[in-house]
């Protein structure tokens, strides 16, 4: 792949499209959008608000087709109890989106997420492809994990240290998918600059309850 910039990003994620023409593509990379100041979207009006429906807490049975890429993430959250299974639905959507139905996590470092090293990781690195505020090509260091439970451990620290409005939407007794990605994406520090990325996310996460539902 032909990069146009070789500078390096090292921040906490999020994610960066052009703030115009957005076509849904599954991510690649993270991008950090921290500094980035939060665009005034009220001209769109306010966007419907999802049916959230929630069950009891339990594992996550999709069909292993479809989702073989993924079944040893799916093992590795049907380990941790204190999540609903529609929490989990909402992580698993999460991740297909970061990075696409056909990932080789191993090649990629298990990093589900696409979590960029950041100044205080320790562990391995990994260096990608990403792209910049204005679009253009750049080279980024990702977080390498050994395992998709290493990953999931790392990812949930993150999200309560640095995200805890969606920590407690994961984590409480009802789920509700608006609150979890309104979390994400609102405030000074958001997961992904893009607003598109909470519809993006709920539509991932109804397409991950309907395969629960249907199989």
């Amino acid at each position: 792949m032909q990069r146009t910039s070789t500078v390096l990003i090292d921040t906490l994620p999020a994610y960066i499209y052009k703030p115009f023409d957005f076509t849904y593509d599954p991510r690649k990379t993270v991008a950090d959008a921290t500094d980035i100041p939060e665009k005034d979207d009220s001209s769109k009006g306010t966007p419907k608000k999802e049916t959230t429906t929630v069950t009891q807490q339990g594992s996550l049975d999709v069909d292993t087709k479809k989702y073989s890429s993924f079944m040893p993430l799916i093992d590795s959250l049907n380990k941790i109890t204190t999540l609903s299974r529609e929490a989990k639905a909402a992580l698993l959507g999460q991740f297909v989106n970061e990075t696409g139905w056909k990932t080789d996590a191993a090649t990629n470092g298990y990093n589900y997420g696409n979590i960029s090293a950041g100044g205080t990781w320790e562990g391995r690195t990994m260096q990608r492809g990403d792209h910049d505020e204005e679009g253009n090509h750049v080279l980024q260091n990702f977080r390498v994990y050994g395992s998709p439970d290493e990953f999931l451990n790392d990812y949930l620290g993150l999200i309560k240290r640095e995200y805890p409005k969606a920590y407690e939407a994961l984590t409480a007794e009802t789920f509700d998918i608006n609150a979890f990605t309104d979390g994400l994406t609102t405030g000074k520090r958001k997961y992904a600059a893009n607003p598109a990325y909470k519809n993006v996310i709920t539509k991932m996460y109804n397409t991950v309850l309907s395969d629960l539902l249907t199989k």
